[in-house]
């Protein structure tokens, strides 16, 4: 079975998007990269995520306590 993942979401119309055509999961990119999102953001953004839709992070060269305190966030 395949899966699918839309990673990059930042904008509020993201989510809406993605919550009409319900993939199994979303990333948020915590690298410094164009679709960087603050802990803040991406924690507004989650919260208007469909429940049934898993977000992951995409993170490098960070700290590992930032990953384990998005892990709690997520």
């Amino acid at each position: 079975m395949n899966r699918i993942k839309i990673c990059g979401l930042k904008r509020m119309e993201d989510i809406l998007a993605v919550n009409e055509y319900k993939p199994e999961y979303i990333g948020f990119v915590f690298a410094n990269t164009k679709r960087f999102v603050s802990d803040e953001l991406a924690a507004e953004l989650k919260d208007a995520l469909d429940k049934e839709i898993k977000a992951a992070g995409v993170f490098a060269n960070e700290p590992i306590a930032h990953e384990a305190f998005c892990q709690v966030l997520f």
